[in-house]
């Protein structure tokens, strides 16, 4: 009788266990993220010429990204762990042949923790958009292939020059002494050279010139 008694007890543990379900596992939630090392919404500047470069998240539990649909210029790659908790997320931005600054936002989700991060690539110097294929760099001038003028900007200190370059008959016009905070309205000091076939013709300077529209509406002195 005893025996009996150890047989059926057995028999109902065993069916108790067999009826106990299983409970799902549920993910852990994230104790922190942060996307290259922030954990609060910011802004990732870019120069305007093609950029390639990284995110770099670091989280304890699942994350996941969105992707702005409106910027084809930003593209994405594939992200690969770096570590524990460490991922690295491969990006690029085409270079910027617009006038106009742009700006793409990613968002980076685990749980509670969000981080918004805003990509912003910088315009060209709009003076510069417009370019002839030739060899640049050179000290003295510039030759280009064909009849037209080249221009080019040269950022020096807290200063900008413009050089406007006639290759047909060698000559360089510099305007220079440009500060770089402008604003319409404003009146400055500039310098204005010429040079003829790498000799200095002229060199003056010519004070109280008005600013009609500045580098910061992309526009120009």
């Amino acid at each position: 009788m005893k025996l009996k008694s150890v047989i059926l007890l057995a028999l109902c543990v065993l069916a108790l266990c067999c009826c106990r379900r299983k409970e799902p596992d549920t993910p852990r939630p994230a104790s922190y993220m942060t996307v290259d090392h922030q954990s609060e919404d910011h802004e990732v500047k870019l120069y305007h010429e093609g950029v390639s470069s990284s995110f770099i998240v670091n989280c304890d539990a699942q994350w996941e990204m969105t992707l702005p649909e409106d910027a084809p210029w930003f593209t994405v790659g594939e992200k690969k762990s770096t570590g524990k908790n460490t991922w690295s997320i491969p990006y690029t931005a085409a270079p910027n042949d617009t006038p106009y600054p742009r700006s793409a936002v990613v968002k980076f989700m685990a749980g509670e923790h969000t981080c918004n991060c805003t990509v912003t690539q910088s315009a060209p110097d709009p003076l510069t958009l417009n370019k002839v294929p030739g060899l640049y760099g050179l000290e003295i001038a510039s030759i280009t292939v064909s009849g037209h003028r080249q221009s080019s900007s040269i950022h020096y200190g807290s200063s900008w020059a413009y050089r406007i370059i006639d290759p047909v008959t060698l000559t360089i016009y510099v305007l220079g002494d440009i500060p770089e905070s402008l604003f319409a309205g404003n009146k400055i000091t500039l310098r204005y050279k010429k040079i003829v076939q790498g000799m200095v013709e002229s060199l003056e300077t010519i004070p109280d010139v008005e600013v009609v529209r500045s580098l910061q509406d992309q526009g120009m002195v």
